[in-house]
């Protein structure tokens, strides 16, 4: 209890110290020093607090000191901004040293600092476009420099999210633009979207099926093929299966071996209870592909169909 009682001290003066740190950080952006303001953050991720005799998790610093930069930044002045886009831009040019990721090399250690830059700067630019919307059109095109799934999903997640899901029915068209467009990474803007649309309101089902039927054509990029296949599982968590399971029909001569993948293991992962009549649409899709689908996809088809027979 007393040992307990000490790390929620520490971990209380340490919450004030990089508080108070990051608001005069806060206040060399809005100087425009953005430069010592990122080598400041940087030393931060490097040199985290120690508590209870282990350091501080890079993903905690970043919460921290993001939540920090916004106290500091209230009033949305114009450098702020900037310094998010300016950060995102920049961060790939730092080597973090994180002492969690060095232990797994330096190549992935460059990568995960990076990444909690950038991390910083979305959750940061948040509370711009919080008051001033149209920020959202400067932040989507970042999206296209994003090192892999995870910065893209971060992006996505604290940058773009709230406006879009919120203004879903009117930014629609822009979505199925994203979609449908040449650039790959921008299609995980309305599949990431649809996929918190669906949690809040499962009717939203139906568009979100449309949204990833114009994704498939780009499931061979690795990075739209995972942002699919969250959504897919989305859909079976807290969807409407009736829709999914229209859905797998109208993809029944689908022969690409991602998309059965995808569609598979949507319907295979979830630990949702498929009711009796999913079953009996389902099933004789899966068992079509089984018998002339891609042998890569064999071992997920058949515990697939192995499932839904003993269920």
């Amino acid at each position: 209890m007393t040992l307990r009682l000490h790390v929620s001290q520490i971990d209380e003066q340490i919450s004030h110290e990089v508080f108070e740190r990051n608001i005069l950080n806060s206040r060399k952006i809005i100087m425009g020093d953005f430069e010592s303001a990122l080598e400041d953050m940087i030393y931060q991720l490097e040199q985290p607090p120690i508590v209870g005799g282990r350091f501080l998790p890079a993903a905690d610093m970043t919460k921290r000191i993001s939540r920090a930069l916004r106290q500091g930044l209230a009033g949305l002045p114009p450098n702020g901004f900037d310094f998010c886009t300016w950060l995102w831009d920049v961060a790939p040019l730092h080597f973090v040293q994180i002492p969690q990721a060095n232990e797994i090399g330096t190549s992935f250690g460059f990568q995960y600092g990076v990444l909690h830059l950038r991390r910083i700067a979305v959750m940061t630019a948040n509370v711009f476009v919080e008051e001033q919307p149209q920020k959202v059109s400067v932040l989507v095109p970042l999206i296209d420099s994003s090192v892999g799934w995870v910065d893209a999903r971060d992006l996505i997640a604290y940058g773009l999210l709230e406006y879009y899901v919120q203004h879903f029915e009117e930014e629609y068209p822009n979505l199925l633009t994203f979609a449908t467009g040449k650039k790959a990474l921008r299609r995980l803007i309305p599949l990431g979207v649809c996929a918190q649309a669906v949690v809040l309101d499962p009717s939203q089902s139906v568009v979100a099926l449309q949204i990833a039927s114009h994704a498939f054509e780009a499931i061979a990029d690795t990075n739209v093929s995972a942002g699919i296949s969250y959504l897919l599982r989305v859909i079976a968590m807290y969807g409407d299966h009736t829709s999914l399971a229209a859905f797998i029909v109208s993809q029944r001569e689908q022969s690409h071996p991602r998309i059965q993948r995808v569609l598979c293991d949507c319907v295979r992962i979830s630990r949702t209870g498929w009711d009796e009549s999913f079953r009996a649409t389902v099933l004789p899709i899966l068992k079509e592909w089984s018998e002339t689908g891609s042998s890569q996809n064999k071992d997920c088809l058949e515990k697939t169909l192995t499932r839904f027979q003993q269920a």
